[in-house]
C-alpha cells in the first residue's frame, strides 16, 4: 500500500515588501524605513511610538492567523535587556525602555554610576540591538485539519512549526541635560580694596561663579571643588574648597586667601583659580563623608592630554576624561559642565610663563581651541618695609594688629608688675605683724 504521511506547513515571516505592505507598522502610522529596522528614542513613554503591529509579516498555509503566536529572544549580539523590555500582545510588539539607556551614546557620555554603563555601552559592531523574532504555530494539531488527526490518519505525526526573524532595534540617544557653571572674568580677582602688601601676606580676594547651560533637572547632585593658586613657587598650601554650587540663572560668590610674595624681581606675581565640578555617589551631597568617598572617583585625572604616552600638564585638555592607554576613568566631565573653558580664570594669562604648569590656552576636547578666562586684575603690590608704613594706606589693618598686639604685650606687662607689687605688699605685712609681736 502507498500511504501519504501529512506534514505540518510551519509558518513563515515574509519578506520585507513594502509594496505588498509586509511590514511592521507602528501604531503613530509610521514604517521602518529600513527593513527589520527599529528607531526608537532615548526615554520615550508614548505607547503609539513603541507599539509595531507585526501581523503583516506573519502567514501560515494551514493554520488561522489567530494561532499564530510571536516570542521575543536574545541574541549574541546584544543583551537587550539592558536597553528595553518586550512585551508581545497579540500581534503587537510592544517596547519599554530603561531609563537613561541608549545604544548609539558616545564614549564620553557612558554613565558608570548607572549599573557600570551598561545602558550606554552600546551593542557589538552596530548601533542597532538585534533581537530574535519567533513565530510559531500551534503546539497540538489544529482541529480544523482533519489529516493531522491520527484519529482520521493513522500515520500523521504532527510537529509544531517555527519561523523565525531577526529585527534590529536602535534607541537614538538623547543629549543629557548640562549645567555650564563659569567663572565671572569681567568681576574677576576683587582683593577687597587691598593695593599694597608686604612679601608672604594672605590677602582676601573674592570672584563670582554663575550657572548657565541646561536649566536642569540633573542627574545627580554634585560640588564645584575651587582652588586657588598663586605663582612663585612658595610652595604654601592652597585649600581645595567645595561649594554647593549656584542655581540655575544665579551666581554666588566665594572667598579665600591667597598667598602673596615678591618673586624676586619686584613684580607682584599672578594668581589664577580653577573649578572642577564633582559628582556626588549619593542622591544627595554627604557632607560627613570625605571627599574621597563622597564623590566619584577618578583615575586617571581627567582634563589631562595623555597623548603619545606622556601625561601632560594639569588641565591641557579640557573636558577629557582620563585614559592613559592602560586605564580608563568612569568619570565623564562633559556630563558635569558643558565648557570648561570658562572654569579657569588667570588675573594676568599673559604673565604665566611656559613653564608654569598651567597652560592658558584652553584645547577643550570638544570645541575649538581658544583662551581660558583673564579678568586683566593688578595684585596687590608688595612693599618694603621702610620710611613710615602709615604712608601705605592699604597697611590700616595691619596698624590695627599692632595696636592690638601691643596692647596685649602692655596687659601682659601690668599684670607681671602688679604680681611685684602684691609680693611686696605681702612682704611689708609680714614684717610689720613680726615687730609687733616683738
Amino acid at each position: 500500500d502507498f500511504s501519504v504521511s501529512p506534514v505540518n506547513d510551519a509558518p513563515v515571516v515574509l519578506d520585507w515588501d513594502v509594496t505588498s505592505g509586509a511590514v511592521v507598522t507602528a501604531a503613530n502610522g509610521s514604517t521602518p524605513v529600513a527593513p527589520w529596522s527599529i528607531s526608537l528614542m532615548e526615554d520615550d513613554t508614548n505607547a503609539n511610538n513603541l507599539t509595531y503591529d507585526l501581523s503583516a509579516v506573519k502567514y501560515d498555509v494551514d493554520h488561522n492567523d489567530a494561532d499564530l503566536t510571536w516570542t521575543v529572544e536574545s541574541t549574541d549580539q546584544c543583551t537587550y535587556e539592558n536597553y528595553f523590555s518586550t512585551e508581545i500582545v497579540g500581534d503587537n510588539l510592544v517596547f519599554t525602555l530603561v531609563p537613561d539607556a541608549t545604544t548609539t551614546a558616545n564614549a564620553w557620555e557612558i554613565d558608570y554610576l548607572n549599573n557600570n554603563g551598561i545602558h550606554q555601552i552600546g551593542p557589538s559592531g552596530s548601533d542597532f540591538c538585534q533581537i530574535r523574532l519567533v513565530l510559531k504555530d500551534t503546539l497540538t494539531a489544529p482541529s480544523y485539519v482533519p489529516n493531522y488527526d491520527p484519529s482520521v490518519m493513522p500515520i500523521a505525526n504532527y510537529q509544531q512549526g517555527v519561523a523565525t526573524q531577526e529585527i534590529g532595534v536602535r534607541v537614538e540617544n538623547v543629549r543629557e541635560l548640562v549645567a555650564d557653571y563659569f567663572l565671572d572674568d569681567v568681576v574677576g580677582f576683587d582683593f577687597q580694596g587691598i593695593n599694597n602688601v608686604l612679601t608672604g601676606t594672605y590677602v582676601p580676594v573674592e570672584v563670582d561663579v554663575g550657572a548657565g547651560g541646561d536649566q536642569g533637572p540633573y542627574t545627580y547632585d554634585h560640588m564645584l571643588a575651587v582652588t586657588f593658586h598663586t605663582s612663585g613657587g612658595h610652595g604654601e598650601a592652597e585649600n581645595v574648597m567645595y561649594v554647593t554650587p549656584p542655581e540655575w540663572g544665579q551666581t554666588i560668590t566665594i572667598q579665600e586667601y591667597v598667598y602673596i610674595v615678591d618673586n624676586g624681581n619686584g613684580e607682584t606675581p599672578y594668581i589664577w583659580v580653577e573649578m572642577d565640578v564633582l559628582t556626588c555617589l549619593d542622591e544627595e551631597c554627604d557632607m560627613s563623608k570625605a571627599p574621597a568617598q563622597r564623590f566619584q572617583t577618578d583615575d586617571p585625572t581627567s582634563h589631562i592630554n595623555y597623548g603619545g604616552g606622556v601625561v601632560g600638564d594639569q588641565w591641557s585638555k579640557p573636558g577629557a576624561y582620563g585614559d592613559d592607554g592602560l586605564k580608563e576613568s568612569q568619570r565623564r566631565p562633559l556630563l558635569q559642565d558643558s565648557d570648561w573653558c570658562n572654569n579657569v580664570m588667570f588675573s594676568e594669562a599673559s604673565a604665566v610663563g611656559s613653564d608654569a604648569g598651567i597652560p592658558t590656552a584652553c584645547n577643550h576636547v570638544n570645541k575649538p581651541s581658544e583662551d581660558f578666562l583673564s579678568s586683566g586684575d593688578k595684585l596687590p603690590s608688595v612693599v618694603q618695609l621702610g620710611g613710615g608704613i602709615g604712608s601705605v594706606p592699604s597697611f590700616a589693618p595691619s596698624l590695627v594688629v599692632v595696636a592690638l598686639a601691643g596692647f596685649f604685650v602692655t596687659a601682659l606687662a601690668m599684670a607681671s608688675r602688679r604680681e611685684e607689687e602684691d609680693g611686696e605688699e605681702e612682704d611689708t605685712r609680714r614684717i610689720v605683724e613680726d615687730e609687733m609681736a616683738v
